[in-house]
């Protein structure tokens, strides 16, 4: 369960644990700088990129310097021990961002908190003003996880990162991609290139609102090895985890569409309603192997 909660005009979601406002505005302009180390820089860039939303400027993003700072009112991302993994300390000053995060997931889900604080704005406004906040947060729960099944409908990699950006912005740290079904397969596979070549494409497919019924409309696609890994780079910027998601026991028509002999001997095709079907494979032990079955 998430908790919408409205804080000085700004809404977190889901509201941190600890929140203490301190009485300084923080003032971003053209100078704010991110500093980082190398390792956090994916996490950076995520907040970089929002700060450009909000002032119009590319800010700076650089490794941590010994002696005085060259950049006033610095955002500052660490690693560090906090309360568990995914938890994070914030603190906004007059004199900068301090954040702390628990593992990259910990300074990643700060970072949203710190989007989240952001003024949001129709077009950049040059610079803003943030409350003077301390945080502590921690997840109230390991995994939280989102299921995206693009079997039936193929997402574009591009929108795929972009639902990855929304989900981190609800702290969502596993993204689940069903990536098989009835009415597809969506993965390219090297060993078994029948599975995208044909399991991929369907005749047609049902008009909105009736599931029966036929667009007469060809439709197909599948994302290549390079798609997926761009998706799970992007996942690790926001400190989130993409887990490819399969169906075997049943929605396996379009595995039986391309493996024929898998089945039974009764002909499958990649399915062009939205019906359930109980078709799928079973395990008749090592010696042998994984069979079709129609229920």
């Amino acid at each position: 369960m998430f908790f919408c909660v409205e804080l000085q005009g700004q809404v977190l979601l889901p509201y941190p644990k600890k929140v203490e406002a301190n009485g300084d505005d923080l003032l971003v302009d053209l100078q704010t700088a991110v500093v980082a180390e190398k390792a956090l820089f994916g996490v950076a860039e995520v907040l970089v990129g929002r700060l450009q939303d909000l002032t119009g400027y590319r800010h700076r993003m650089t490794v941590p310097t010994k002696g005085r700072l060259l950049w006033p009112r610095p955002f500052r991302l660490e690693l560090g021990r906090v309360r568990g993994e995914g938890s994070y300390e914030l603190k906004i000053t007059k004199e900068g961002v301090w954040l702390k995060g628990e593992g990259q997931v910990g300074v990643a889900n700060g970072v949203q908190t710190l989007v989240q604080l952001l003024p949001r704005k129709k077009k950049p406004i040059g610079s803003a003003k943030i409350k003077g906040l301390e945080i502590v947060d921690w997840p109230s729960s390991e995994r939280r996880i989102f299921h995206l099944d693009v079997s039936g409908h193929l997402l574009s990699t591009d929108d795929l990162k972009r639902v990855i950006g929304r989900l981190a912005f609800h702290k969502i740290n596993e993204l689940h991609l069903q990536l098989n079904g009835d009415a597809g397969w969506r993965m390219e596979s090297l060993r078994f290139p029948q599975l995208h070549q044909v399991g991929s494409v369907r005749a047609s497919t049902p008009p909105r609102g009736n599931i029966v019924g036929s667009d007469g409309v060809e439709y197909g696609g599948y994302y290549t090895q390079k798609n997926l890994r761009e998706v799970v780079k992007e996942g690790e910027r926001y400190g989130m985890m993409v887990v490819p998601a399969f169906s075997f026991q049943v929605g396996a028509s379009a595995i039986l569409a391309s493996l024929p002999e898998l089945g039974d001997g009764e002909k499958v095709e990649v399915a062009t309603t939205w019906e359930p079907r109980k078709v799928g494979l079973e395990s008749l032990g090592e010696s042998e192997g994984l069979c079709g079955r129609i229920v």
